[in-house]
């Protein structure tokens, strides 16, 4: 009950900070009126507060809080790239306001849109469903080429294969945790075979968002939209890309998607991302495999239950199978 109450006594103050300073996040605001929070979202490591002030005269307004322990380096990474987004027509990222230290908030404004995951269809048997995600993963990767395209300055390595400890680890939990060994070895034979191809081949270097998913991409008739950026850490663009790529894939735990529709939205993000020319899916191909492996691990340390085991394992098997065929058309 106390710790109750203590919630509610900040979350109260959060919104009397928030309604002092609204006329700085919004100038155009004369005189505030109520301040309310609409609804609360709780993630593995946030909360998401969605916060409507009220002026007069005037349109509501609506922006964001994300509490959470690293809400000033993200505040400061998107105050940095957000000049880059602020006058484009098309790409954009949530405006940066303010950063609370007291509260570990980051305050944004909060952004039109519904996401790439949420617009797919739950089953992909029509054809106007299917051109509308594809139009939507087609938008998704010419957004990811734009934001790449600022942090790049011709800088190339080799994706860091060698140094990835995390990589054996992962296989030793999957073990403990009884995942499927045939399905283990075939992973690990899948790594082999991608390392041996790209070892030595230099990559782009960019900034990388980091989380780069269908479900934090938000779309709209006029604007593609970014949540989650952190604009830090230089990598190379294919961490970005598989992260997405691998979102589609698991699109499998949740509804029925064809190999083949699959295909067509991977086409269509790739499409967007490298347009015409070619490229090389081979590191893709390697960070896909082990963002699968990581993916199973966290499924399974969650989901006790032989009927979750069943279905990942299915979901991996599929996933593994359709990379393979990617792998033998890129050797072809």
């Amino acid at each position: 009950m106390a710790s109750q109450t203590t919630l509610v006594d900040s979350l109260g103050r959060l919104v009397e900070r928030v309604q002092h300073k609204a006329r700085d996040y919004f100038p155009e605001l004369q005189d505030v009126g109520d301040v309310y929070i609409k609804k609360t979202r709780h993630r593995a490591y946030s909360d998401m507060h969605f916060v409507v002030i009220h002026g007069v005269g005037v349109k509501s307004k609506e922006l964001i809080v994300k509490v959470f322990p690293d809400a000033q380096l993200q505040f400061r990474a998107m105050t940095v790239v957000w000049p880059h987004f602020a006058g484009h027509p098309c790409w954009k990222i949530p405006k940066p306001l303010d950063y609370l230290a007291d509260f570990n908030a980051f305050v944004m404004e909060a952004v039109d849109g519904v996401s790439v995951q949420a617009r797919m269809p739950w089953i992909f048997y029509r054809e106007q469903s299917l051109r509308m995600a594809e139009d939507d993963c087609y938008r998704a990767g010419r957004w990811l080429r734009f934001y790449h395209d600022l942090g790049r300055a011709n800088d190339f390595a080799p994706l860091d294969i060698i140094n990835k400890p995390d990589l054996e680890q992962t296989f030793d939990e999957l073990s403990v945790e009884r995942f499927d060994r045939n399905l283990s070895r075939q992973l690990a034979s899948f790594l082999r075979t991608l390392a041996v191809r790209i070892a030595d081949k230099p990559r782009p270097l960019s900034h990388v968002h980091g989380d780069f998913t269908a479900d934090n991409v938000l779309v709209n008739q006029e604007h593609v939209t970014a949540l989650d950026l952190w604009a830090q850490t230089r990598n190379t663009i294919d961490h970005d890309i598989a992260s997405f790529l691998n979102s589609l894939l698991l699109l499998r735990l949740t509804r029925s998607v064809s190999q083949s529709a699959e295909r067509r939205l991977r086409q269509a993000f790739l499409g967007g991302y490298f347009g015409q020319g070619h490229h090389d899916e081979s590191p893709i191909l390697f960070l896909q495999v082990m963002g699968l492996a990581n993916v199973a691990l966290e499924i399974l340390k969650r989901r006790r239950s032989r009927l979750a085991r069943v279905w990942v394992k299915h979901v991996v098997a599929r996933s593994i199978g359709a990379l393979a065929e990617r792998l033998g058309e890129c050797r072809s």
